[in-house]
Formats: structure tokens, C-alpha cells, sequence
């Protein structure tokens, strides 16, 4: 899961992946022919050393556009949303990948239908969410979110009581250990950094509206983060059952 690259963000917003995604239908992306996909995306995916699917296949699979299947490069059901003017809105298509987005990853080594999922965006989020509700501290630090990742069990899909017992742990990152790993995981976590911003805001406006209206603030955060999942599949419902087959 922790191989979003940092130094490709640019290539990981809305817009970009719009792009992206509308050459991915169009074309092979395996066999992409670079002046085409430059024209078409308006990136140069370098190094032109190496082919564009062999410098951007993580990147493009990350963002759930490709799945590679008998030495061709398809599109998703999603990329195919993503291609259609209108059809998915930036909100939803990230609540999805928030909950699409798993350990062990179809896009890296490794994985398995029948593994056991962990969620680290839906942790992540969760876990802002509870010291934002309980008033401890709206933000955490990097190495805050990868230690609870690394030293509890969560998989994302608890509810807000085990998410305060997380935070109450004080995890600070203090004990890890200094490693590529620890590295790739911070870039990572910076990568989705505006997916959690963006989905941050948008449960903190619902609270703030339910505030003015005379509620606590506190709850309405805490019954929003138990809704993240229920929000997503609803949301998400038809890709799902498209992607349901695309990786396996």
C-alpha cells in the first residue's frame, strides 16, 4: 500500500487522472506511445529512458485505472467513469478509492483475493476524525498516523469506540525504526494527503451544518466517521460490482 510516490503528485490529482484515465480507454497503456500519451495528458512521463508503463504501471494501477491481464493493460470500469464527462464527481470517486484502497494492494506484489484486508486510507481517516471529535487535536503528524498503523491491529472498519481507544495509546511515532519502508510510507501518506483533506472537509461541513442547527458538535463527527463505509458503498455501490472481478 505505501508506494505512492511523492515525486509523481502532480499526476495524482482529479483532473490528471481525468486525463490519464481517458488515454487508458483509448489506448494500451502498456504499449503506449509516448508523443500520443504526452499530447493526450499533457505529462511527459519521464524518464525517456524507459517506457511509460514501465516508470507509471504503479502509479496508474494505485489509482484503480488499470488492471493487467494477458500482457495488455485494460481499463477499469472506473477509468471508464472517469473518461465520461459528468458520470463521477471528484468526491466520489475518492470516497471510493478510500475504501478500495487495501493492504495487501492489487497493484503490488503480493496480493490475493482471499487475504485479509486492512484499509490504510479508511485508518487514517477514522483516526483524524476521532482526536478531531474528541477534541484532542484536529491534526497528526506522519509518523503519528504510521506508528498506529504499524503497532494495532485496525483495519478500518471499526467503529468510533476503538478508534478513541487508538488514540488514547499516544502513539507518536517515537519507536520507528528508520527504514526504506518508514520512507516510502511518508511519501505516501503526503501523496494522500489531499484525499484526506478533501474528505476531512466534507465531514466537517455535515458537522458544522448539523451545529448550527443547535446539535453538539462532537457526536455528528463521531456518527459521520461511523458512516464513512456505508457513505463509500453507497456511493460506490455500481463500481464495486464492476471492480469485484477487474483484479482477480
Amino acid at each position: 500500500m505505501w508506494h505512492w510516490d511523492q515525486g509523481r503528485l502532480s499526476y495524482f490529482q482529479f483532473d490528471s487522472i481525468r486525463r490519464i484515465a481517458t488515454f487508458i480507454v483509448q489506448h494500451n497503456f502498456k504499449q503506449a506511445d509516448r508523443a500520443t500519451l504526452i499530447k493526450l495528458t499533457g505529462f511527459d512521463f519521464k524518464p525517456v529512458s524507459y517506457s511509460p508503463w514501465r516508470n507509471y504501471a504503479r502509479v496508474v494501477k494505485l489509482c484503480l485505472l488499470v488492471s493487467e491481464q494477458n500482457g495488455k493493460a485494460l481499463p477499469t470500469p472506473i477509468a471508464q467513469l472517469l473518461a465520461k464527462d459528468g458520470a463521477i464527481t471528484c468526491d466520489e470517486y475518492l470516497h471510493f478509492l478510500a475504501q478500495a484502497s487495501t493492504e495487501p494492494s492489487p497493484a503490488l506484489a503480493g496480493y490475493a483475493p482471499t487475504a485479509s484486508f486492512r484499509y490504510p486510507l479508511l485508518i487514517a481517516l477514522k483516526y483524524l476524525l476521532t482526536k478531531t471529535a474528541t477534541k484532542i487535536s484536529p491534526w497528526a503528524t506522519l509518523s503519528e498516523l504510521i506508528d498506529v498503523y504499524r503497532s494495532t491491529t485496525l483495519t478500518g472498519a471499526e467503529d468510533q469506540t476503538i478508534f478513541i481507544g487508538a488514540v488514547a495509546k499516544n502513539l507518536n511515532g517515537a519507536s520507528l525504526p528508520r527504514s526504506d519502508l518508514v520512507r516510502q510510507a511518508r511519501e505516501s501518506l503526503l501523496v494522500a494527503t489531499s484525499l484526506l483533506s478533501r474528505l476531512m472537509s466534507f465531514f466537517a461541513k455535515r458537522c458544522a451544518a448539523i451545529a448550527r442547527h443547535g446539535r453538539s458538535l462532537v457526536r455528528p463527527c463521531i456518527l459521520g466517521m461511523c458512516q464513512i463505509s456505508k457513505l463509500s458503498q453507497q456511493l460506490s455501490a455500481p463500481l464495486l460490482r464492476f471492480l469485484s472481478t477487474a483484479f482477480l
